[in-house]
C-alpha cells in the first residue's frame, strides 16, 4: 500500500530526470548542428535562462514563507514570477535610461544569487528545525497518480517542442519582424521610440534582449546562437508554464489535469502558437494568464493570503505587460476580485499600477 502511495512520487522524479538529461542533450546537439559556434553559446544559455527564470521566483517563495499542497502550482508559480520579476526589472532600468549590458549583467547575476540564498536558506532551516524536507516529502505524497502523469506530460511536451523548434530561426511575421526584431534594439541600446512599440508592451522583448546582451551574436542575427535558442525558449518555457498552471487548476476547480491538457494541447496552441508562432506573445500571455488563475484558487485554499499575494505581483505584471490584451482583461477583471477575492485584487492592481504608465503615454501618443 505504501509502495502505491509513492508510486506517483517516483514517477515525476523518473520523468523529471529523463526531461533534464534530454533537454540539455537538445540545447547542445540541435544548436552545433544548427549554427557554427553554437555549442558554446548553450550552457551561458543555460545558465541566463535558470537564473532570469527561476532565482527570482524561488526568492518570492521563500521570502513570502509559501506552503503549498500542490506540486504543480509551486512549478508553474516559480517560472512565471521569475519572468515577472525580469520584466518589471528591465522594464524599470529601460524607463531610467539605465538599460546597458553592464544592467543585463548584474540583472543575471542578482537573480541567481537570489534563487542560491533562498535555496540556501531553506535548507538550513530544515536542519535547524531537524526535519528531512517533510514537509516537501508530504506534498509528493500528496500528489495523485493523474497529476504526475500530468506533470511528467507537461515536461514531456515542453521538452518536445524546445528540440523541435530550437535550431532554426523564428518563423512568424510578428515574432520575427516585431517581438524579436525590438528584443534586438534593446539590446543594442537603441531606443525605439514611443510610436514604433504602439500598445505592444516591451516586456517580452526586454527579457529576450538579456539573452542578446548576454550572449555575442556568432553570426547573423537568424542565425546566431542566441536568436536559435531564445526561439527554443518561447517555445518550451510558457508552455510548460501554462499546462503546469492548468494542472494546478485541476484540484480546486474539480477537473482532471489530464483532461484539461488535452483540451489545451489542440492545433492553435500546439501548432499554430507553440510551434509556428514561437516568439510571440499569445503563448506567453496565455501561460501568465492561467498561471494568475491559479494563484486566485490558490489564495482561496492557503492559509497566509497576504504573502501569496505580495508574492504574486509579478505575476500579475506579467499579465498586464506581456500584452495589451492582457493589461485590458485585468483591469476589467480588476472589480470582480475587489468583490469576491479581495486577496488577489491588491497584487492585481498593483501590477496595473506599474504597467499603466506605458498604456497612458501610447494612449496620449495615438490621440
Amino acid at each position: 500500500m505504501k509502495a502505491a502511495k509513492f508510486l506517483p512520487v517516483a514517477a515525476v522524479v523518473a520523468a523529471l530526470a529523463a526531461v533534464a538529461a534530454r533537454f540539455a542533450w537538445a540545447q547542445a546537439a540541435l544548436v552545433r548542428a544548427e549554427s557554427a559556434g553554437g555549442g558554446s553559446q548553450a550552457l551561458p544559455f543555460l545558465l541566463v535562462s535558470a537564473a532570469l527564470c527561476l532565482g527570482p521566483g524561488l526568492f518570492a517563495w521563500r521570502a513570502a514563507g509559501l506552503r503549498t499542497s500542490s506540486v504543480a502550482f509551486f512549478l508553474a508559480f516559480v517560472p512565471a514570477a521569475g519572468i515577472g520579476c525580469t520584466m518589471l526589472v528591465s522594464w524599470l532600468l529601460l524607463l531610467f535610461g539605465l538599460w546597458t549590458p553592464r544592467a543585463a549583467l548584474a540583472l543575471a547575476l542578482a537573480s541567481g544569487a537570489a534563487g542560491l540564498a533562498a535555496v540556501a536558506s531553506w535548507t538550513a532551516s530544515r536542519r535547524r528545525r531537524s526535519a528531512s524536507c517533510g514537509g516537501a516529502v508530504r506534498a509528493l505524497a500528496s500528489v495523485t497518480l493523474s497529476e504526475a502523469l500530468a506533470v511528467a506530460l507537461a515536461f514531456a511536451v515542453a521538452e518536445t517542442l524546445f528540440e523541435l523548434v530550437a535550431g532554426s530561426p523564428m518563423q512568424g511575421w510578428d515574432a520575427f519582424l516585431s517581438w524579436d526584431r525590438w528584443a534586438e534594439e534593446f539590446a543594442a541600446g537603441r531606443s525605439l521610440g514611443r510610436r514604433a512599440l504602439g500598445f505592444y508592451p516591451p516586456g517580452l522583448p526586454l527579457v529576450g534582449s538579456v539573452f542578446y546582451k548576454l550572449l555575442p551574436a556568432s553570426g547573423p542575427v537568424p542565425a546566431s546562437a542566441a536568436h536559435l535558442l531564445l526561439h527554443g525558449f518561447h517555445a518550451g518555457a510558457f508552455p510548460l508554464v501554462a499546462l503546469l498552471a492548468v494542472c494546478a487548476l485541476s484540484r480546486p476547480c474539480g477537473f482532471n489535469p489530464l483532461v484539461g491538457q488535452a483540451l489545451l494541447l489542440s492545433d492553435w496552441f500546439l501548432v499554430q502558437c507553440a510551434l509556428k508562432q514561437a516568439g510571440d506573445a499569445d503563448v506567453p500571455l496565455v501561460a501568465m494568464c492561467l498561471c494568475a488563475f491559479a494563484v486566485v484558487a490558490e489564495l482561496g485554499e492557503a492559509a497566509s493570503k497576504r504573502r501569496v499575494a505580495a508574492a504574486a505581483v509579478p505575476v500579475f505584471f506579467a499579465v498586464a505587460f506581456a500584452k495589451g490584451s492582457g493589461f485590458a482583461a485585468l483591469a476589467f477583471a480588476l472589480p470582480f476580485l475587489f468583490w469576491r477575492k479581495r486577496a488577489a485584487a491588491c497584487p492585481a492592481a498593483a501590477a496595473l499600477a506599474f504597467a499603466a504608465p506605458f498604456y497612458a503615454v501610447q494612449a496620449a501618443l495615438a490621440a
